[in-house]
């Protein structure tokens, strides 16, 4: 029954009012309130995760199997941009959304059966216990956005992509491409007309939607920041997930990354605001957070889950050893 007011209540989690049961309060009302009560409960105990996906069949695979079995996982959506063949069938788990081929339709809004949302790459793998730990940071802010990875991004188009990583971590924003917990209105905020000329831009160059969205969670009011969550390493790997000889997108798009930054900024100005020091952190390890310069190992320097940090992630993974590259 839960599950299905999860399901029939979608929008009774962005719309309802407390409710208060009078004296003279009939049957019908009170079972009313009743659903209302377990579908707003649906709705704040699960995630919906949003995964996209381009001719990287093995670690699409793999993380389908490794939230398929996260307790907290209610649905999981793939933003399906294979260029060749149909998607697979829908189940009750696993919705292939067929969109266009375009980046920034990764953040496309649609019907989701739960007010938060997980977004990641399809090789940038996290754990159900990381999950868990962002979700929950979640709900004590949800007009957060709670993400991984740090970044820092300057108005001459650079960024020194680990310097968030290490002391003194340096940073303005975070990737949400690579993992991070959001509420779906954000996705409609993406999709408003302000944002149209820059959607546009990172569309015809095929990188960038992870920079516009961190200029709109500076620039929107109803977005109160993005919290940075440190991990171990038993909770991240990053796949090198080099399939039929195609490479990764942000090496083949690396290039242009500099110029839609430039006139990122030339659009909007810089919003940013640089912070530094460890207490700006969320550190999932108590070991971390008590040493002194600890190092944010969110961050994987180095690739495949055969080596350092992905072999301490798929020790606790099942699903690991084989969908390896």
């Amino acid at each position: 029954k839960q599950e299905n007011a999860g399901k029939e209540g979608e929008g009774i989690c962005e719309s309802a009012k407390p409710l208060h049961r009078s004296a003279d309060m009939s049957r019908s009302q009170s079972f009313m309130l009743l659903f209302l009560v377990v579908a707003l409960q649906s709705c704040d105990a699960q995630v919906s995760v949003v995964v996209s996906s381009f001719k990287q069949k093995r670690c699409l695979e793999w993380q389908i199997d490794i939230f398929s079995s996260c307790p907290i996982v209610s649905h999981i959506h793939v933003n399906w941009f294979e260029p060749n063949g149909p998607a697979p069938n829908n189940t009750n788990k696993i919705t292939y959304d067929v969109l266009p081929d375009l980046i920034s339709h990764r953040f496309f809004p649609r019907k989701f059966r739960t007010q938060a949302l997980f977004t990641t790459d399809v090789d940038v793998f996290t754990s159900c216990s990381a999950l868990k730990i962002a979700y929950e940071t979640w709900l004590r802010d949800k007009r957060a956005v709670v993400a991984f990875h740090p970044r820092n991004l300057r108005t001459n188009g650079t960024e020194t992509w680990d310097e968030g990583y290490y002391y003194p971590y340096r940073h303005n924003t975070a990737y949400v491409t690579k993992g991070a917990v959001m509420h779906r209105k954000l996705f409609k905020i993406f999709f408003s007309k302000e944002y149209e000329e820059a959607r546009r831009l990172v569309d015809r160059h095929v990188t960038g939607e992870d920079m516009l969205f961190s200029f709109m969670m500076e620039l929107d009011h109803r977005i109160r920041g993005v919290k940075v969550i440190c991990l171990e390493w038993k909770h991240a790997c990053h796949v090198d997930c080099i399939q039929n000889s195609v490479l990764p997108l942000g090496l083949r798009t690396h290039s242009f990354r500099v110029p839609v930054l430039r006139q990122l900024f030339q659009m909007f100005g810089n919003p940013f605001i640089e912070y530094s020091g460890k207490e700006q952190y969320v550190w999932a390890s108590d070991r971390d957070a008590e040493a002194p310069d600890p190092v944010c190992r969110s961050i994987n320097k180095v690739y495949g889950p055969n080596t350092p940090p992905c072999k301490e992630f798929c020790s606790t993974s099942p699903a690991c050893p084989h969908h390896s590259t």
